[in-house]
């Protein structure tokens, strides 16, 4: 039987892989109102700020299928008891793959997978309706970038700074 803490994670990414209103409705509502999302170096706060990140973030891809295969609490951070004895903590770790299938591009319809790691913070673990109010993801998102065609360049005079172009 899968404890509170598995159950809420392979809901979450059960919703994040539903590309329907309703499912970025469902997504959203993991947050609370104030809650900040950060992908890479892009962060997005409260719930308008989310709805608009999560509706633009499906214009490359068609599907997505996320895998988590590790979660991992993070020592020294209180957990609060559920009901059937599991705990349920303030934050925690997560790795995992996402498999994409590419809606735009010369490889349409193919299927790219990238690793990812998350951290997630609860805003108050304690409570009946779990909501995040951090969520961060690390993910290298090359892969997809050039199976949609795009070059990925330094860019000139920069250091660790890149330009991603069609050409």
């Amino acid at each position: 039987m899968a404890s509170p803490l598995e159950s809420f994670i392979t809901a979450f990414y059960k919703t994040s892989d539903d590309s329907s209103p309703a499912g970025t409705t469902a997504y959203v509502n993991y947050f609370t109102p104030t809650a900040t999302a950060t992908f890479g170096l892009k962060s997005f706060t409260g719930t308008d700020a989310l709805t608009k990140m999560r509706e633009g973030m499906w214009a490359p891809v068609s599907k997505r299928h996320h895998v988590a295969e590790g979660i991992y609490t993070v020592p020294g951070v209180t957990g609060y008891g559920e009901g059937d004895g599991h705990i349920f903590p303030q934050e925690v770790m997560i790795r995992g793959k996402v498999t994409y299938t590419l809606a735009k591009g010369p490889h349409i319809g193919e299927e790219v997978t990238v690793g990812w790691a998350a951290r997630m913070v609860f805003d108050d673990p304690r409570s009946e309706e779990k909501k995040m109010k951090e969520y961060t993801v690390w993910l290298d998102s090359t892969p997809l970038l050039v199976a949609q065609g795009l070059v990925i360049r330094e860019t000139e005079g920069s250091v660790g700074e890149v330009t991603v172009t069609d050409k």
